[in-house]
């Protein structure tokens, strides 16, 4: 039994410096270079490498030259058996001003092992609260939303294109 716990507690501390040494910066860099076939370009102004997670700052996104989005704050947390993404102070750009409004306070995605084929994500901002689950095996993305009351004033175009609910909230499902 000790040598199954000194080997266990071995395996424990071999996971903990690998994700603690894991160059954050470097693996910031690929998904770049990944999204750029995409068109999707990503202007990071200050990368800063913690322990768990990669702190980026002031960035700028941008797809096929367009400015989309700017976002105060971008925590990235890699740890393979659980991942996330937490964005802060995002202010979407000129065409999403028309759809929702441009104020999104944040935005969480999430990916663990638990639930192997579903990435999870939550927002909250100007236009309400929002919950969405991509399903990878299923190919699907299913979204509630709970619109807030200027969403419902002066985006109801917007929200005519979502199912109204029973409880006031609007579901959307997509295959994809």
């Amino acid at each position: 039994m000790r040598k199954f716990l000194k080997l266990f507690g071995y395996f424990l501390f071999f996971l903990l410096a690998l994700v603690v040494f894991t160059p954050k910066e470097s693996v910031y860099y690929l998904i770049e270079k990944e999204l750029q076939p995409y068109g999707v370009v990503i202007d990071a102004q200050e990368l800063e490498d913690n322990l768990f997670w990669l702190e980026v700052k002031d960035a700028t996104i941008y797809v096929q030259g367009v400015d989309v989005a700017k976002v105060a704050n971008l925590r990235i947390t890699l740890l393979g058996f659980y991942n996330a993404l937490e964005a802060d102070g995002i202010n979407l750009g000129g065409m999403a001003a028309n759809f929702i409004p441009p104020k999104v306070v944040t935005l969480k995605v999430k990916y663990h092992l638990l639930y192997p084929l579903a990435v999870t994500l939550d927002a909250d901002g100007a236009f309400g609260q929002a919950k969405a689950q991509l399903k990878l095996l299923d190919q699907n993305i299913s979204l509630h939303l709970t619109p807030s009351k200027l969403m419902q004033q002066k985006y109801g175009s917007s929200l005519r294109m979502l199912k109204k609910q029973t409880n006031g909230g609007y579901e959307y499902e997509e295959a994809f």
